[in-house]
């Protein structure tokens, strides 16, 4: 788990400086673990679940599957797009229509959200902390605003 201790002022940036702690829950067998960390730094207490090697495979092949069926809708859109701007050229006006922006517009927001699911898919390990949505599983990595699951970017 890291800790925000605070920032460094440098010449031209800031730096956030973070204090490192292990973080030592037994995934367990089957199911579920909750548990109860206590911050070395600041003596809050953060509750993580840890789930079992065979939920958490079951949930990474989940966003695998999701990341592989939105990259074909992309190189479909793509596809389309190339086609469109074929036409567009080809044809007598020589200029892009409005199809072909709408297709241009389809496949860089199917990139985008292949590009979330994809990092969805990387971080996924079964560990969720308090600011991740249980529910649908979405992991943020950052549990508040000092306490941060995944190494900071």
């Amino acid at each position: 788990m890291y800790h925000d201790v605070g920032t460094l002022a440098g010449s031209r940036q800031e730096t956030t400086v973070w204090a490192v702690q292990p973080v030592d829950v037994p995934r367990p067998s089957a199911g579920v673990r909750t548990a109860e960390i206590v911050c070395d730094s600041c003596g809050d207490v953060i509750e993580v679940r840890v789930t079992s090697a065979e939920i958490a495979r079951r949930h990474r092949m989940r966003w695998l599957t999701l990341t592989i069926a939105e990259l074909s809708l992309t190189a479909l859109a793509a596809a389309m797009t190339i086609r469109s701007v074929e036409a567009d050229l080809s044809g007598s006006t020589g200029g892009v229509g409005p199809q072909t922006y709408l297709w241009i517009l389809t496949t860089s927001l199917l990139t985008a959200g292949g590009i979330a699911l994809f990092r969805q898919w990387k971080r996924e390990d079964g560990v969720r902390g308090p600011g991740d949505d249980w529910r649908t599983r979405l992991y943020r990595g950052r549990s508040s605003n000092q306490h941060n699951l995944l190494p900071p970017a």
